[in-house]
């Protein structure tokens, strides 16, 4: 009879896993990013890079609706800003997520354009009572 055999665990190689990314910034200075399986950041990781440029692309259309946003668009305009969205919902170019942030948005938008309707013919009531 042989004596059992005996793993030494502390002998076996294991994956060295950090706490993060080991690419270096531009700056030359260590990533503070946390790592994914690959052991690279989701900035670093080159298999994800294609989502990455996906999602930059996404947030500079978001920015810039929201810089056509900043001036208070008409009517007619929310009307066919709307239509457009429901299209690229169906087109799979926005989220339904996305979509119902954008309408409910769009509500406060209309509701803003029902009081302004409100005050001014409320201040034309008063102005005609004053005289």
């Amino acid at each position: 009879m042989s004596a059992p055999t005996v793993l030494n665990i502390a002998a076996v190689p294991s994956p060295v896993r950090t706490s993060t990314c080991p690419h270096l910034t531009a700056s030359g200075r260590p990533c503070h990013g946390k790592p994914l399986e690959s052991g690279l950041c989701a900035f670093h990781d080159p298999e994800r890079k294609v989502a990455m440029q996906a999602g930059r692309r996404r947030g500079g259309k978001a920015r810039a609706n929201v810089r056509r946003l900043a001036r208070r668009p008409e009517l007619g305009e929310l009307r066919d800003y709307l239509l457009g969205v429901l299209d690229r919902i169906e087109a799979g170019e926005l989220s339904a997520s996305q979509g119902r942030a954008i309408s409910e948005l769009a509500g406060r938008l209309i509701a803003i354009h029902e009081l302004d309707e409100l005050e001014a013919r409320l201040r034309a009531l008063e102005e005609a009572r004053d005289e």
